[in-house]
């Protein structure tokens, strides 16, 4: 059962990731949206215990390509959404503010809640 939800705002140059914990609580990091920002995010991964988490992201332009990919092809199960349906969460929740470590937060709360499916490559 996954007890960890990461989700991630994907902009051009960053990842600002967001990591649910099992008792709620949420760690932020942002990380390079490069190959080696994809391993320093597994490794901060792991440094929180946390070997397989689900990850959630939006599929907003094509920034998001390359570390799905890299998840997907680490093993991570992996999906992407469309920005709509977390915005529609961050609505019912009165959320007002719109900032890369709260849109990354709302999607994993999205993740944890919703379920969405696993993406994969085509």
């Amino acid at each position: 059962m996954i007890t960890f939800y990461l989700g991630i705002d994907v902009a051009k140059a960053k990842l600002g990731c967001a990591l649910l914990m099992p008792d709620g609580k949420c760690k932020a990091k942002v990380f390079k949206n490069t190959r080696e920002g994809f391993g320093a995010l597994k490794r901060w991964l792991l440094q929180h215990g946390v070997a397989m988490p689900q990850v959630c992201m939006e599929a907003t332009g094509t920034y998001w390509e390359p570390v799905a990919e890299n998840l997907v092809d680490a093993g991570f199960t992996v999906s992407v959404v469309n920005p709509a349906q977390s915005k529609a969460l961050g609505t019912s929740r009165a959320v007002g503010t719109k900032t890369d470590k709260v849109d990354a937060r709302l999607i994993a709360h999205f993740c944890r809640a919703m379920q969405p499916a696993p993406w994969t490559a085509p």
